[in-house]
């Protein structure tokens, strides 16, 4: 199974967004612009080509199959600098003299990381909103070139009684690194369409 990259090669960026110039001499923040254009391009395409799922085709405990997670130093120092600019995320002098004893990742990063690969299992269903979200619980940091792999699955299905064409539903994630320590465990709250939904 090929690993899901946090961002994306100047050189794809070119080639899959060709109406976004980049620059060899881009500064980070607009590559991260960059990527994230290109990132959205990519799973908004690949969802528009599956079958829309609904509240009533979702099963409880039904597994999501998301890609793998390749946690780059350059990802973890620009998410560091453009969004949690803690010495420990972006100083890799600052980080060894650390709790942590080298660079480790924002824990936002881990999970906007993992929220990505989420998204993009799901496929296309109708969600209409998100409302809310589980506790995270961190274990352990996330360190430069770790593999994440998600464990994530539907759970919490409850079709609402006061509009019954719409449905409640909960992702529940497991978040393990290469070695198979955990790193976060959280979840997703979500508001999910019927096939009898009817738009108010």
């Amino acid at each position: 199974m090929q690993s899901e990259q946090v961002g994306f090669s100047r050189e794809y960026l070119i080639k899959h967004c060709p109406t976004r110039k980049v620059n060899s001499d881009a500064n980070s923040a607009a590559l991260h612009l960059h990527q994230l254009f290109a990132a959205l391009c990519f799973a908004s395409r690949k969802m528009a080509r599956m079958k829309k799922r609904y509240f009533d085709d979702i099963k409880d405990g039904e597994h999501l199959h998301c890609q793998p997670v390749v946690m780059t130093q350059e990802a973890i120092i620009d998410f560091g600098k453009n969004f949690d600019p803690q010495p420990f995320h972006i100083d890799e002098k600052a980080a060894s003299e650390s709790l942590f004893g080298g660079l480790v990742a924002s824990s936002l990063h881990t999970l906007s990381a993992c929220t990505r690969v989420v998204v993009e299992a799901q496929g296309n269903v109708a969600i209409l909103s998100g409302i809310g979200m589980h506790e995270a619980k961190m274990f352990n940091p996330v360190r430069p070139n770790d593999v994440l792999s998600v464990d994530a699955r539907w759970t919490e299905l409850k079709r609402s009684r006061s509009k019954p064409d719409r449905g409640f539903a909960s992702i529940k994630c497991k978040v393990t690194n290469q070695r198979k320590e955990p790193i976060i465990e959280y979840g997703y709250r979500y508001l999910i369409a019927c096939r009898n939904f009817v738009m108010p």
